[in-house]
């Protein structure tokens, strides 16, 4: 009998590759939350300097042109800070979004994987059933000879 193939083995490894190239992006989508997530961090520090600079300048005695930038500096960490969360947000939508792409093709590989178990199953069962069936063949051509020989005594 011939040996096994999987006629789809093909189609496996694109959905391997496929599933490879998915849980890649689900790696840099997860790398650009992190990222995101430190700039956060830093940004909320340097907000957090930022006032307490303020106000220590506002204990010393301001003028009115040196109150005016310690706002507009606070007002710009703070932008930068809603700028870190819209990037965080952004970056969590895209690892959602790929990771429902790896799981997709994760389902489709494990399908293909699925198949293929299958097949070679019922090749298994097939080689098995040959092989029954040439054992039987050999045990009844066997059974004929040795009635023959008995037949052939009796004379």
């Amino acid at each position: 009998m011939r040996p096994f193939r999987f006629r789809a083995e093909v189609v496996l490894g694109l959905r391997q590759k496929q599933e490879e190239a998915a849980r890649d992006t689900v790696s840099r989508c997860q790398a650009a939350l992190d990222q995101a997530q430190h700039a956060r961090s830093e940004r909320r520090a340097a907000l957090a300097r930022a006032a307490n600079e303020a106000a220590a300048a506002q204990q010393q005695g301001l003028d009115a042109w040196q109150l005016s930038w310690h706002r507009n500096w606070i007002h710009k960490q703070q932008r930068d800070l809603d700028a870190s969360q819209q990037a965080i947000a952004a970056a969590e939508t895209a690892l959602a979004q790929a990771m429902a792409a790896l799981n997709l093709a994760r389902q489709k590989t494990r399908v293909m994987e699925r198949l293929k178990s299958r097949a070679a199953q019922r090749y298994q069962l097939e080689v098995t059933r040959e092989d029954n069936r040439t054992m039987d063949a050999f045990a009844a051509i066997r059974y004929a000879a040795r009635q023959r020989e008995g037949d052939a005594r009796d004379d």
